[in-house]
């Protein structure tokens, strides 16, 4: 005898499928912060362009660019975020390291000065770049934060207080910090005049304690910075030699996502806002 046949209604059944695991990926970064620049990494993780290609995003924080690039060297991470600066060093010197992409024309730093050190010297917003640099000669003394020797902090702040007549060494106090968060803490304890650092920070010292942003890469007031390009990938020869597809596919999810900035501007606005800082 035949056994009966079983049926089951349609909505009593499902597919099983098995996912393939995901590959995790360590992003190395310079400081905790959560920077503007690094809009594109942020925002390939938060609308899921890294988990369609197979990854779980793990991210460290190194605290600051030559550390960075240092983990990277050691083996601690898949890729660093970083300005190209001290990448290209290491390239230079044969450390084994690849820049893969960059992802902005321009590093968006910027020279802050507190504002009891604006008003002392009588400069404001909005003056002409020929005033500032003119006025910048008398800020002999002058206590700058950043956040590591050797870090594009420190080359920006010896670059902007060179151009303004300066000696980086004998007129002004370059202070090692650490990071941007101690550097805000500084500015409000009043323990330095200004500071180096890449956005968000001189925008929220500018909001909270009436700073003045005073040299900008972005206006092109800090010479030599503006044709870098910003915020980059680096990555070890030895592995992209070993895993090109895994390096492929991390640039892929990237560019998804510096292409939806580019389209729908206010969108990625919103969504790094909800991811990062809130």
């Amino acid at each position: 005898m035949p056994a009966p046949e079983m049926r089951f209604p349609a909505s009593h059944c499902r597919v099983l499928s098995i996912a393939a695991p995901e590959r995790k990926v360590t992003i190395i970064h310079a400081t905790n912060t959560a920077l503007v620049a690094w809009a594109p990494s942020y925002l390939a993780e938060a609308l899921g362009f890294y988990h369609d290609e197979g990854f779980a995003i793990e991210r460290v924080s190194s605290g600051s660019g030559p550390a960075s690039v240092t983990a990277l060297i050691s083996g601690s991470g898949t890729s660093v975020l970083n300005p190209p600066g001290e990448l290209l060093v290491a390239v230079a010197r044969g450390l084994g390291l690849k820049i893969i992409m960059a992802q902005a024309n321009y590093q968006t730093l910027h020279l802050v000065i507190s504002k009891q050190f604006a008003e002392r010297h009588w400069v404001a917003e909005g003056m002409p770049i020929r005033e500032r640099l003119a006025a910048a000669q008398n800020f002999k003394g002058f206590r700058c934060g950043i956040t590591a020797p050797g870090s594009s902090t420190d080359y920006a702040a010896r670059a902007a207080f060179k151009s303004a007549g300066l000696d980086p060494v004998a007129d002004v106090q370059i202070l090692p910090l650490g990071s941007t968060p101690s550097a805000l803490a500084a500015m409000r304890n009043g323990n330095i005049d200004g500071f180096t650092a890449a956005s968000p920070a001189p925008e929220m010292a500018k909001l909270q304690f009436g700073a003045m942003i005073y040299f900008s890469v972005g206006r092109d007031e800090i010479p030599g910075f503006k044709p870098m390009a910003g915020q980059v990938v680096g990555v070890r020869n030895a592995d992209i030699e070993k895993g090109p597809d895994l390096y492929a596919a991390l640039v892929r999810a990237d560019v998804k996502a510096m292409r939806y900035i580019i389209q729908e501007p206010r969108a990625a606005g919103e969504t790094l806002q909800k991811a990062r800082y809130e």
